[in-house]
C-alpha cells in the first residue's frame, strides 16, 4: 500500500534492489580483481626498480666510457623507447664485463663470466668465417644468449616489463630492436679484430631475435602474463568506482 501511495509498484521496487545487488557484486568482483592485479604490479614494479638501479649504475659508466661512444645512438634509442633496463642489460652483456657480470651473478652462472675473461683477439684484422671462428668466441656467444634467455625469465624479472618487451620485440620496434642486435654484434667482433659482413650480422641477429620472442612468450604463457596485461588494460575506472 505504501508503495502504491509513493508511486511505485512492487514488482518494479523488487526488480531494482535484485538489480541493485547485482550490480555491487560485479562492482565488488571488478574491485577484488583490480586489487589482486595491483599486487601482481606493485612485486612487479620493486623488480624493476632493482634493475633501474642496476641500469642506472652500469649505463652511467658505460656512456662515460669513449670505447663505447660508437654504440650510443642505439643506447639512446633504447631508452627514450623505454626498452626495459633488464633487457638492455642482457644485450650488452656481450661486449660490456659489469652487465655481464650482474646478470651472471643474478643467476648464479658465475663460472660462465670467466670465459668472457679469456676471449680470443685475432693480432690482425680477420674476415669473419664461422667454419674457422675461435672456439672461445663461439663459446662466448652461446653463454651470453643463454645469459639473455635466462634472465629475461629468471624469477627476479618483471613479468609485466617483460610482457611489455614482448610486444615491442615482436610488433612495436622487431626492426629497430633488430639494427641494434646487429650493431651490437659487428661492435663485438670488431673487439676481437674481425670483421663481420653486416648481412652476416643481420642474419644472426635476425636468429638470437626469433628464438628469444619464443622463449619469452613460453614464459609469459607460464606466468599468465598476457592475462595480467588484459586485466589491467580492459578494468573501467568508471565501473570500478560505482559511477556507472
Amino acid at each position: 500500500m505504501e508503495n502504491d501511495i509513493l508511486g511505485f509498484e512492487s514488482d518494479g521496487l523488487s526488480s531494482g534492489v535484485e538489480q541493485s545487488k547485482e550490480t555491487q557484486e560485479k562492482q565488488k568482483a571488478q574491485s577484488q580483481k583490480a586489487q589482486s592485479q595491483l599486487q601482481k604490479v606493485q612485486k612487479d614494479e620493486k623488480k624493476a626498480q632493482g634493475d633501474d638501479r642496476e641500469l642506472f649504475e652500469i649505463l652511467k659508466k658505460f656512456i662515460n666510457n669513449p670505447y663505447y661512444s660508437s654504440l650510443i645512438p642505439d643506447i639512446t634509442f633504447l631508452l627514450s623507447h623505454s626498452i626495459p633496463s633488464r633487457a638492455i642489460l642482457a644485450m650488452i652483456a656481450l661486449f660490456y664485463p659489469e652487465a655481464s657480470y650482474y646478470i651472471s651473478q643474478t643467476i648464479s652462472k658465475e663460472k660462465d663470466f670467466e670465459m668472457m675473461k679469456n676471449l680470443h683477439k685475432y693480432e690482425t684484422l680477420t674476415d669473419f668465417n664461422e667454419s674457422t671462428l675461435d672456439a672461445s668466441l663461439r663459446s662466448w656467444i652461446t653463454i651470453w644468449v643463454t645469459f639473455m634467455e635466462t634472465f629475461l625469465t629468471h624469477s627476479t624479472t618483471s613479468t609485466i616489463m617483460m610482457a611489455k618487451f614482448a610486444k615491442q620485440i615482436q610488433q612495436t620496434y622487431p626492426n629497430e630492436i633488430n639494427d641494434v642486435f646487429t650493431h651490437f654484434l659487428i661492435f663485438f667482433f670488431q673487439t676481437r679484430n674481425i670483421k663481420i659482413q653486416k648481412n652476416n650480422a643481420v642474419s644472426y641477429s635476425q636468429y638470437i631475435q626469433k628464438n628469444l620472442i619464443k622463449v619469452l612468450i613460453q614464459f609469459l604463457e607460464n606466468e599468465n602474463a598476457e592475462d595480467i596485461l588484459r586485466d589491467i588494460e580492459n578494468i573501467s575506472v568508471d565501473n570500478l568506482f560505482g559511477v556507472k
